[in-house]
């Protein structure tokens, strides 16, 4: 019994070891990250060094920012009952997917698929948020 106990724990600790390499085993690339960011954020965004909103509130100094704490006045209701901070983990999962991360959020983008292209964003924003 406790042969088996000691093998699923095992099991557990390298399919979680699978899952982090998965995501975080691509160099992140902040130059690649600006065009991922023009190709999928500006029609709602400014770019990050805009220290303004537009359709959605400024990406300026998103990274390690509390969520729907910036100025702006269109925030869900979802997106303000969030409480987190935005940094690399955060940051991933609502740009894999907005919907399912906060349900009712207004954004209406559906996500970024790519986990490399996610990761490159990420760079983007933390390289515009110091």
């Amino acid at each position: 019994m406790l042969g088996r106990a000691v093998f699923a724990g095992v099991v557990l600790a390298l399919s979680q070891m699978i899952v982090a390499f998965d995501h975080y085993a691509y160099a992140q690339d902040a130059a690649n990250g600006e065009k991922v960011f023009k190709r999928t954020c500006t029609s709602c965004h400014y770019t990050p060094d805009a220290d303004k909103n537009w359709v959605g509130p400024s990406l300026h100094g998103v990274f390690n920012r509390h969520s729907a704490s910036y100025p702006y006045l269109a925030y869900s209701g979802a997106m303000k009952k969030l409480d987190l901070i935005w940094n690399d983990e955060s940051l991933e999962r609502f740009l894999k997917s907005p919907e399912i991360m906060v349900p009712g959020t207004k954004m209406t983008f559906t996500g970024i698929s790519a986990p490399k292209e996610r990761l490159d964003l990420i760079a983007y924003l933390k390289a515009n948020s110091q």
